[in-house]
């Protein structure tokens, strides 16, 4: 046998008992059971669906304050006093999805709106809903 050959042999079998665990594996005691979730956390941040944001974020008032430049062109000018809830949803681009408090024509009113922000940063009202006070 060449020395060269039996040489890279014992080196090439020294390395491989040196990358052997000496440890065996242990199992785990930790539990497999997945962690308990709250109500407050399946409202918030759930894969797909709307998650809450701040009312004071600029996309939020960009938002809101086109969906009413938008409603306002099909009647008499709509003005926006507040924003009191913000959501948004990550789709092909984002969907706002706002509570706000509008001056309609002299009305006081509560609207749900969606504005859709493609890609683009393309804005697209998709839903204006006036919001119904039960009492």
């Amino acid at each position: 046998m060449d020395t060269r050959f039996s040489v890279s042999l014992w080196t090439l079998s020294i390395a491989l008992l040196g990358c052997a665990s000496e440890e065996p594996l242990k199992e785990s005691n930790e539990s497999t059971t997945p962690p308990e979730v709250t109500a407050e956390a399946e409202d918030s941040n759930v894969v797909g669906g709307y998650s809450k944001t701040t009312v004071d974020a600029a996309q939020v008032i960009a938002a809101a304050e086109f969906a009413v430049a938008e409603e306002s062109k099909k009647g008499p000018k709509i003005n926006l006093k507040s924003i009191t809830t913000a959501e948004t949803q990550v789709v092909a681009g984002t969907n706002y999805k706002l509570r706000i408090l509008v001056d309609d024509n002299g009305t006081e009113k509560t609207v749900e709106v969606v504005v859709y922000e493609d890609l683009q940063q393309t804005s697209t009202l998709t839903s204006w809903t006036a919001v119904t006070r039960i009492h």
